[in-house]
């Protein structure tokens, strides 16, 4: 029985898979900085225009909201960084001799990750 693939089609479509899950990274990062800008703007407008009432309230609120959304994003990043680590483990199996991709496998995972017990196996 002939393969679909052959070997190099096979590395192609793999790379390719790399590139889009560390792109989806990269963005998800992005994100999480214009949610740093956003979360220092909410906190300045709290802090001086919010009545001292308000202000322990509002603060919460805002902290909590952005919080909740850096952990779903901190957990779909250590989700999308295991996809690249196994991925890592398929092209460097498929190039025998060339150890083709290391950087995932030589990082540690974040304290996020590590923390929530988002575990990669």
């Amino acid at each position: 029985m002939t393969e679909l693939l052959t070997r190099p089609q096979k590395l192609q479509a793999l790379l390719k898979e790399y590139e889009a899950i560390r792109a989806e990274i990269l963005h998800k990062l992005t994100r999480m900085f214009a949610l740093t800008g956003i979360l220092g703007a909410a906190l300045a407008w709290v802090l001086t225009e919010a009545e001292p009432s308000e202000m322990r309230s509002s603060t919460v609120a805002v902290v909590s909201l952005i919080g909740a959304i850096y952990l779903v994003l901190s957990r779909d990043i250590c989700k999308n960084k295991d996809q690249l680590r196994l991925t890592e483990e398929k092209i460097n199996k498929l190039a025998e001799d060339a150890e083709l991709m290391t950087w995932e496998r030589r990082q540690e995972r974040g304290l996020i990750c590590k923390l929530f017990g988002w575990n990669p196996r």
